[in-house]
């Protein structure tokens, strides 16, 4: 059974740092579970964020089980199956030195996202808000790997990162005092 999966989502997905070639985390692993239970060989296909459905749609894997949020535009495509509960949040450094509360006080702010889905398609009707109220737009800044999104605050590039709740804890968990969450996205 395979799996087309974009391994650099810690904790979701990510390679084990003792081995390096090894995919762990909370998605290969109830994956592997699963094949295991079925009696099936498992092949994980390591798969960009932007390809996943993509590869899915041209047979490359038989799913694609990883942390994809299940909206209208993915159902068209696939069906899917809800294993996970999770929200968007906005990360900022420590302090919130811009004073970042609400999706409003993002109007003018650089902020990174990973690029190709549900972040993307909502950060962009933020900046549209921004512009439609007379505001500067939002300076979206999208990267294909979340590491090279996370980047961009650390080098100070952006003022906050838009990005799954997650992803975001286990950021923070590696990176202690450094950063804090704005708001949460419902």
């Amino acid at each position: 059974l395979s799996n087309c999966v974009d391994i650099e989502y810690s904790p979701m997905e990510f390679f084990d740092p003792q081995y390096p070639t090894t995919p762990i985390g909370f998605d290969v692993e109830s994956y592997q579970a699963v094949v295991k239970k079925l009696g099936l060989k498992e092949n994980i296909v390591n798969t960009g964020f932007d390809g996943l459905i993509p590869a899915l749609q041209a047979n490359r894997c038989d799913l694609v089980w990883t942390a994809l949020y299940i909206n209208d535009t993915r159902l068209k495509v696939a069906d899917a199956v809800p294993y996970f509960k999770t929200s968007q949040v906005v990360m900022v450094p420590a302090g919130n030195p811009k004073g970042i509360k609400a999706e409003a006080d993002l109007c003018g702010k650089s902020v990174s996202i990973q690029g190709g889905g549900l972040v993307q398609e909502r950060i962009t009707a933020a900046s549209k808000r921004c512009t439609d109220g007379g505001k500067e737009a939002i300076k979206v800044q999208a990267y294909p790997k979340v590491a090279d999104e996370y980047q961009q605050i650390v080098i100070g590039r952006v003022d906050a990162v838009w990005e799954i709740d997650t992803s975001v804890a286990d950021f923070q968990l590696k990176n202690p005092g450094k950063y804090e969450l704005a708001y949460s996205i419902p």
